[in-house]
């Protein structure tokens, strides 16, 4: 169910935010998906500074991703969706 709400929760925001509590398995669903998604994907660890440096200026890191051909400008009003585990 988790990795099926995931997906559907990617197709219609340009982000989607996995919380949970440690070790239950989010960066493996996550990376899972990711590895499968054909748009590409960024994976930010925010337990990491690295993920939180990239994250202090999210719009352009948001913006850059996401795709803006026709089929996709509904996409493009960077919508976050926030999964809870």
């Amino acid at each position: 169910m988790l990795r099926a709400d995931l997906t559907a929760r990617l197709r219609h925001a340009a982000a989607v935010a996995l919380l949970g509590p440690r070790q239950i398995g989010k960066t493996m669903v996550a990376r899972d998906i990711a590895n499968q998604w054909e748009a590409g994907v960024v994976y930010l660890d925010l337990e990491r500074p690295a993920g939180q440096r990239r994250l202090e200026d999210a719009e352009t890191l948001l913006t850059a991703q996401v795709d803006t051909t026709p089929a996709n400008v509904k996409r493009s009003r960077l919508s976050v969706s926030r999964l809870t585990c």
